[in-house]
């Protein structure tokens, strides 16, 4: 299974932008994703800042799961 999440603020009159975004994959025991996330400042000055991320963690389902 495949899955991806977004998100997205820009509020030009607060001076700043920023985004979230990630995929994953989930198999039947272990999910695999990347995360990338990226924040503009320009009130006074021009700062950005990106940051991506991989992950990948195992599992395991149990029985008694509600």
């Amino acid at each position: 299974m495949f899955v991806g999440l977004t998100s997205k603020n820009v509020s030009i009159g607060k001076f700043y932008t920023g985004e979230w975004f990630s995929k994953w994959k989930i198999n039947k025991d272990e999910i695999v994703g990347e995360v990338n996330i990226k924040a503009h400042f320009f009130e006074g000055g021009n700062v950005q800042f990106n940051q991506k991320r991989q992950l990948k963690q195992k599992f395991q389902f149990s029985a008694d799961m509600h």
